[in-house]
């Protein structure tokens, strides 16, 4: 499949819930900044959950469900530890990628974007196997990935000129996309 199968997907599977995704992704917004704003280490500890409730979100959507808000806290309530080990080490490890230069830490955080997508649907499985799946799954798949989100360029400039506003109904298409992106290279792999 291509960027725009992928696009046409989130907006198939966005239909009629728009406004629960953009009012989840404002939400989602506003407690990823209240969590960074903890002593900088907030979102480090903290962050995997939020990031496994949003995936649970996203998956609600893409399954045709009504979403619930609430979904976006479920990450703190199921396999806590697990969420908060997988997005701690997963940020670190980002972070020394970075410390080479910004492109290798870019490339690794396409190699870690299915992460909580894989937790959600394996919530068993150890953190860095996790991680390791997520890196053989987009082995040779990175670009592909990165071209579905270039793909969303004119919609962030609108959202630029918008002052943030739009973003709130653009970062969901992104993001069920994405997942669409998963489904399909589940499917392969």
């Amino acid at each position: 499949m291509n960027s725009y199968e992928f696009r046409r997907i989130a907006d198939e599977k966005l239909d009629g819930s728009w406004s629960e995704a953009a009012v989840a992704h404002f939400l989602y917004t506003v407690v990823e900044g209240f969590i960074s704003s903890l002593a900088g280490v907030g979102l480090l500890i903290l962050g995997g959950p939020l990031r496994l409730g949003y995936a649970m979100f996203v998956d609600e959507i893409y399954r045709g469900e009504r979403p619930n808000i609430n979904t976006l806290f479920k990450g703190f309530t199921s396999n806590l530890e697990k969420s908060i080990l997988l997005g701690l080490i997963s940020q670190i490890y980002l972070f020394l990628w970075s410390m080479l230069f910004i492109i290798p830490g870019i490339i690794k955080a396409y190699s870690y974007a299915m992460i909580y997508y894989i937790q959600l649907d394996n919530p068993e499985m150890h953190y860095e196997d996790v991680i390791t799946k997520s890196r053989q799954m987009m082995n040779g798949h990175k670009w592909r990935l990165f071209c579905l989100h270039f793909s969303y360029i004119g919609w962030w400039i609108l959202s630029f000129l918008t002052f943030g506003i739009l973003g709130f109904w653009v970062a969901p298409k992104v993001q069920i996309a994405t997942y669409a992106f998963y489904k399909d290279l589940k499917q392969s792999f």
